[in-house]
């Protein structure tokens, strides 16, 4: 596939292209400009302070639960001498708060091994094994489903989302919960509902993503679904257990009512959900108005997904997959902790519903290209506010809005999608 077009003697530079070669072009333009930044801040030497944050908080929990046991990895006030000692020399240690590891301690394993290499080795290594499995699980899970896999458009296309990129920037471990989303799709589709389930369990990396999923399932009376989940849920927590005992899964609990609570490492200014608009709609109006909005936006969102979508998934349904991608936009706007990578989790389901011709291009242009130009067009705006001595606090909010917001926007129209398709098959 040609990603840009050749110039022509005595035409202009774009003149005459078609939409075809300015989608190409855009694919190539956000996949260079990622590539730019994460070259300018290597060679910045921002690792752990600005690139890489969420992995060198991941290794250093399993630097933690090498020295001090995996039930330490909890103590805010280990991971906060660990995640120091690696921070960049230009860095200033008084700015940067400590990012727990609000996992369970299952999940700190291979970080043990990684935690083993210079942070710099440990990264590459992470970014490679996550690109890799991405790349060749989609490419798995298209055969599998739609008998081809994903043309090289689509794929950059994939590669080009804002979600994809931060959680590779960030270190995240967001492919992983994607490759689980779409297991467990192709479970369900293939009428495996106790497998499906059990891929579902994989969730509990980031619990918040089961409210809304599991409630529609007990409406549902899905119980072979559930029992997956449930049984999948008890091999996680007993392991857990058995790792660190009853105190430190207490501790574990308490670190996600600090998380809950607005913990500093949570960046609510820049979230994808109804909390992040109540964020920064209560600090132009009154508060008590702009958590309002934002309670009865997560309400409607609620009752919305659950109304539409309280018929049961079934493979023999051709609504399942869109009620799939529909309920998860849903997600990430309702969960109370939900930030841009986290949006990975569409993927599979986008990728299903796109080669299937049922996903409008549209909607996957608007979803993959709106947040990602967005977000290169304010990421150098910081730096320019303070050439005019306005990079303040509002400044910084406004910032953070648009990039959280640009995200949260199109997962939302994702769901509305998702909403009128199932409504107007029914």
């Amino acid at each position: 596939m040609r990603l840009v077009a050749m110039n022509v003697p005595g035409r202009r530079p774009f003149e005459g292209m078609t939409r075809e070669k300015w989608l190409n072009l855009a694919i190539a333009s956000v996949l260079g400009f990622y590539l730019f930044y994460i070259a300018w801040e290597m060679g910045l030497r921002t690792l752990c302070g600005q690139i890489a944050v969420d992995y060198c908080a991941y290794r250093s929990a399993g630097t933690v639960a090498n020295v001090h046991g995996y039930a330490r990895v909890y103590d805010l006030q280990l991971m906060d001498q660990a995640e120091k000692s690696i921070l960049p020399k230009t860095a200033d240690p008084a700015r940067f708060g400590t990012v727990p590891f609000p996992y369970l301690p299952v999940f700190v394993l291979p970080f043990q091994v990684l935690c083993l290499l210079s942070p710099e080795a440990g990264y590459g290594i992470w970014s490679a094994v996550n690109i890799i499995a991405l790349f060749f699980y989609l490419r798995f899970f298209a055969r599998a489903l739609n008998g081809r896999p994903p043309g090289t458009r689509l794929m950059l296309m994939i590669f080009a989302s804002l979600p994809v990129y931060l959680s590779i920037w960030g270190g995240q471990i967001d492919v992983w919960l994607a490759i689980c989303v779409g297991e467990f799709t192709r479970a369900l589709l293939s009428g495996k509902p106790f497998r499906a389930g059990l891929w579902l369990g994989g969730l509990l990396l980031k619990p918040q993503l089961l409210v809304l999923i599991g409630l529609l399932f007990v409406l549902q009376r899905s119980l072979r679904i559930l029992a997956g989940l449930a049984t999948c849920s008890a091999i996680l927590v007993i392991s857990s257990l058995t790792l660190i005992g009853p105190s430190g899964m207490v501790q574990m609990l308490r670190l996600w009512l600090i998380y809950a609570s607005g913990h500093t490492s949570s960046w609510i200014e820049g979230m994808t959900n109804w909390r992040m608009l109540g964020f920064h709609l209560s600090a132009i109006i009154d508060p008590w108005i702009g958590w309002g909005i934002a309670t009865a936006g997560m309400l409607a969102t609620l009752v919305i997904a659950l109304l539409v979508w309280r018929p049961p998934f079934s493979p023999t349904r051709a609504l399942s997959p869109i009620a799939i991608l529909g309920v998860l936009a849903a997600t990430t706007s309702f969960a109370w902790h939900s930030h841009i990578s986290m949006a990975t989790i569409l993927i599979p389901p986008i990728v299903y519903l796109s080669l299937s011709n049922v996903l409008p291009q549209r909607a996957l242009e608007y979803w993959v290209f709106l947040p990602a130009i967005l977000f290169i067009f304010v990421v150098f705006a910081p730096e320019a506010l303070a050439e005019f001595n306005i990079w303040n606090e509002g400044g910084r909010r406004l910032i953070y809005f648009f990039i959280g917001g640009a995200e949260f926007a199109v997962n939302l129209y994702l769901f509305g999608w998702a909403v009128r398709r199932t409504r107007q098959a029914n």
